[in-house]
């Protein structure tokens, strides 16, 4: 074969390559940038009921059981969103833990929502998600789920 068929095909092969790989690259972003506005919204929900359950009131209101959160939540979560999510449930329904524990869990919750939307959180520092967990849960809410001191939960107060 005659060395310019053979660089024309092999131009023509590499094109055909180059533009189904791009059109395979572009699909992934599509995809991708789909499930992101999917998890958007879901996790902006998650949040505001985070943050009404850190504020619920001494009758036990319990906001995080919304059957259509969790259900959306299960679906298209990271499984750490979901870890994380299921630790401050449990806390939040029950399960003995400090201030400290609450925030800590909150703010691994919050580091894992921020780490899937692609957040590079590395040059924050080492007491960057606790500093984020601070904002996010003020020190009345802490003491109104798990009480003042030593994990004490309201109801044990009373």
């Amino acid at each position: 074969m005659d060395t310019t068929i053979k660089v024309t095909l092999i131009t023509a092969v590499a094109a055909l390559i180059g533009h189904y790989f791009q059109k395979y690259l572009d699909r992934r972003t599509d995809l991708q940038n789909e499930l992101r506005a999917k998890r958007v919204l879901i996790y902006t929900d998650l949040l505001q009921a985070t943050q009404d359950a850190l504020a619920k009131t001494k009758s036990g209101e319990h906001v995080l059981r919304d059957a259509s959160l969790t259900t959306r939540l299960i679906a298209w979560a990271t499984p750490q969103v979901i870890l994380a999510f299921t630790t401050v449930w449990q806390m939040l329904e029950g399960a003995e833990a400090s201030r400290e524990e609450l925030g800590a869990a909150v703010a691994n919750l919050l580091a894992s929502i921020r780490k899937d939307f692609g957040h590079d959180d590395t040059q924050a520092g080492a007491r960057f998600d606790m500093l984020i967990a601070t904002i996010y849960v003020p020190k009345t809410a802490a003491q109104q789920i798990v009480g003042p001191e030593r994990g004490e939960r309201v109801s044990q107060l009373d």
